[in-house]
């Protein structure tokens, strides 16, 4: 008896695409989601205050271009239609204190419980290493979470390559 030879066919990655501003009510409700997540804590141990200004001033940054005329670009990348998002990575060009060369930096890079484990998480990486990688510049991720933290930093390195050092909060 013969066998037909097994095709294995890779999902196809979810699309991401950049975030505008019919986003913004939705992107700002998944930072109150990431917050909730945050592993950053004030001196008593409760969750660092969240600003509904700055957020709003955050997300806008990112779909207003030229919001603050002077601002380094900023992006988010999103993942769902829109008012249906079920994920995002925001990424803004900064510079180091030491250089002039910028640098891609994530802020946040968050996935609805329901819509991980899913392919979206890769996805989301992705697009950031496609940016980074459009303008020439290095990418800087991280992670801050109040759990799972070494399941995600394994998920990071397979995606990123080893870690460039750590990051520590005391309070």
């Amino acid at each position: 008896m013969t066998t037909a030879p097994i095709s294995v066919v890779a999902e196809p990655r979810p699309a991401v695409r950049l975030a505008v501003r019919e986003d913004e009510q939705c992107l700002v409700d998944m930072v109150k989601r990431v917050h909730e997540e945050s592993a950053l804590r004030s001196a008593d141990g409760e969750l660092l205050p969240l600003d509904p200004v700055r957020v709003k001033e955050a997300v806008q940054r990112a779909i207003i271009p030229n919001r603050n005329g002077h601002d380094l670009p900023a992006w988010i990348g999103v993942i769902g239609r829109h008012r249906e998002l079920h994920g995002s990575v925001y990424l803004s060009m900064e510079q180091t204190w030491y250089s002039s060369q910028p640098i891609v930096a994530e802020l946040w890079n968050y996935l609805l419980p329901e819509h991980r484990k899913s392919g979206n998480a890769r996805a989301l990486i992705e697009f950031a290493k496609d940016s980074a990688r459009s303008i020439n510049c290095t990418l800087v991720m991280g992670i801050m979470t109040s759990g799972r933290e070494e399941a995600k930093a394994r998920f990071y390195r397979r995606q990123l390559g080893n870690p460039v050092g750590t990051f520590f909060a005391w309070s």
